[in-house]
């Protein structure tokens, strides 16, 4: 039994613990599917960030540049943000299909010219949600793999959030949606829940938070 379960093990293949976005002329660890993190399209510019099991952003560097180029948007015209957090049994791979149907969604977004003027900029949020891959074995890790989405959500997915919530809103003009799929929800529960307890409680004592303080209301 131990040498069938190695044998198919072998055939399939474990997806390592690393990021498929590196940038130019990054490093990347997996065999294909790697590619860049800031992508210009015709009618929209779509940025990655990814996170490691325990929730710790693979690149910091590259994600302020990400944000940089975010903030120059939004200083040289209104933006339309549009975040999505993928599930289970995906990635930020450039094969993946949950990439593509962003990729699709976004383009059909921008047609139909429901973000008006604003320029519209899709931001992918990646991280392990497939770790194996082959001969339909990926079923048997969806414990783990929602226990591991739970903890990026207590990582450093709030402060990313956090921070492009803070750019959105510095002009009046700017929009900002974020969409969990699957475990992506659990993920964007898991890193909004003590920010959205604290602004409805804020709202309810009919005050606003401000958030360059320490949580009291102003």
């Amino acid at each position: 039994m131990k040498t069938l379960l190695f044998c198919l093990l072998l055939l399939g293949g474990c997806v390592a613990n690393a990021p498929f976005r590196t940038g130019e002329g990054g490093v990347c660890e997996h065999w294909r599917g790697c590619g860049g993190f800031y992508e210009v399209h015709d009618n929209y510019d779509l940025g990655f960030v990814e996170y490691s099991e325990r929730g710790n952003d693979f690149d910091p560097a590259q994600t302020n540049a990400l944000l940089s180029k975010i903030t120059q948007a939004s200083e040289s015209g209104s933006v339309a943000l549009v975040i999505f957090v993928h599930g289970w049994k995906h990635n930020a791979s450039t094969l993946d299909g949950n990439v593509e149907s962003f990729k699709e969604d976004l383009a059909h977004l921008a047609i139909s010219k429901v973000a008006g003027e604003r320029k519209l900029i899709g931001i992918y949020i990646g991280w392990r949600g497939m770790s194996f891959h082959g001969l339909g074995l990926e079923n048997i890790t969806f414990w783990d793999r929602k226990a591991t989405a739970e903890e990026i959500g207590r990582g450093g997915v709030t402060e990313f959030l956090i921070r492009l919530e803070s750019i959105a809103a510095a002009k009046k003009g700017n929009f900002m949606l974020t969409v969990g799929h699957s475990f992506g929800s659990a993920i964007l529960l898991a890193a909004l829940n003590d920010t959205l307890i604290q602004k409805m409680l804020d709202q309810q004592r009919g005050c606003r938070s401000n958030p360059s303080a320490t949580g009291w209301c102003c």
